[in-house]
């Protein structure tokens, strides 16, 4: 079994053998090795024919996020409420300024387009929606050559069954669409639309970046399930599956306490990480821009 954990400037990675419990591991500065060419080392030095299976842990994409390097997506949202991302965004100063600008949100205001449908706060359709519409929409979108949406309607945790239908026919089109739906757990609008605008823009980067610890394991003939844990990413849906959520170390550490109302501090070689008592449900994210909606404990 293997263990990766990725960081900015370091990489780790430690592999036991299941059989007599031996541990190897090794740590490389990534702007010497890259990730692909690290892992096939490591692996060529401790002669591993054989692996069952893979534990990445990254703190990916919130660095993505903090560095504004991800992939900007549309954001589909119901008419009216365009202007609603941009709205009370944070203070992006700590110290006081004359000049104060807010925290740049990971969506561009030209790419958030209005639906005409409505939702009341019962979950009845007040407006159907028109599927004409989505017709000039698809145009604008291609025009825009944006391959990643976002849906944010209001009260889709209610009745979800506008976003569905949009998603369906975007998907048909070739589009990698990203409901706001599947975050039911909040009964906020703006979270759930950051819980989807932020699947979207992280998704091209963070598949680039496994397809690389793929291929390290592929150069050597091993092909095995890489299963992802997030020290503090809020990226929640890559292969159709959902993911751990903001927390997702508290798995990996979940053998070192048994007591479940105890917190744990891990301390790694670039990150301090204070991890909740597993007993606790994490609903929210405190993004720089604001709180992002997580489905996951």
């Amino acid at each position: 079994m293997i263990g990766i954990y990725v960081g900015e400037s370091f990489a780790e990675i430690a592999a036991k053998n299941n059989l007599n419990g031996e541990i190897s591991f090794n740590r490389w500065f990534l702007p010497q090795l890259s990730i692909e060419k690290g892992i096939e080392k490591f692996l060529i030095e401790n002669n591993f024919n054989e692996v069952s299976e893979v534990r990445w842990m990254t703190r990916f994409g919130r660095q993505v996020i903090h560095k504004g390097l991800g992939h900007n997506p549309a954001l589909l949202v119901t008419e009216g409420f365009e202007s609603w991302p941009f709205m009370n965004l944070p203070i992006d100063q700590i110290h006081f300024s004359a000049f104060p600008e807010k925290q740049k949100p990971p969506i561009q205001s030209h790419l958030i387009f209005g639906i005409s449908e409505r939702v009341n706060s019962k979950g009845e359709i007040d407006k159907k929606l028109d599927t004409e519409e989505l017709e000039f929409l698809v145009s604008k979108l291609q025009l825009n050559k944006i391959e990643h949406v976002a849906i944010g309607l209001l009260h889709s945790n209610l009745n979800p069954s506008h976003e569905k239908l949009i998603e369906e026919y975007l998907k048909e089109r070739g589009f990698k669409v990203f409901p706001s739906y599947k975050f039911n757990t909040s009964s906020s609008e703006k979270p759930r639309w950051w819980s989807s605008v932020l699947n979207a823009y992280l998704e091209p980067s963070f598949n680039s970046l496994k397809k690389s610890i793929q291929n390290g394991f592929e150069s050597q003939n091993i092909n095995c399930e890489i299963k992802i844990h997030h020290s503090s990413d809020i990226y929640n849906d890559i292969d159709g599956q959902p993911l751990n959520s903001l927390f997702g170390p508290s798995e990996l550490f979940s053998s070192i306490s048994q007591d479940e109302s105890k917190a744990i501090l891990y301390f790694g070689i670039e990150e301090f990480l204070l991890i909740p008592a597993f007993n606790k449900n994490q609903k929210y994210w405190n993004a720089p821009f604001g709180r992002v909606a997580i489905n996951h404990r």
